[in-house]
């Protein structure tokens, strides 16, 4: 999804995007074997705190409806790019 990058209010929103671009990239740039699953989970973890200050700061259902669905569609891109490695359906309880 296009993001409009003027639309961010919040440091946590540059953050998460800038997240996403730099995730997206080690993504397209490795190949599946061992070591490149040793960065990905790396990369998990390491995406923990901009995620979290994201939640923890930024109003989601912003009352400009422009800022609103931007932050929608930051969030969307966040899910599409975990999804692109990881089958969390998989995951039992």
């Amino acid at each position: 999804f296009e993001i409009n990058i003027k639309l961010f209010e919040t440091i946590e929103e540059v953050n998460l995007h800038k997240l996403i671009n730099s995730f997206s990239k080690v993504i397209e740039e490795i190949s599946a074997c061992e070591k490149s699953q040793k960065v990905l989970i790396n990369s998990l973890i390491n995406m923990n705190k901009p995620i979290s200050s994201f939640f923890d700061n930024v109003i989601i259902n912003h009352e400009d409806s422009n800022t609103k669905f931007n932050r929608f569609k930051l969030l969307k891109n966040l899910h599409n790019l975990m999804l692109k490695f990881a089958r969390f359906d998989l995951i039992e309880d």
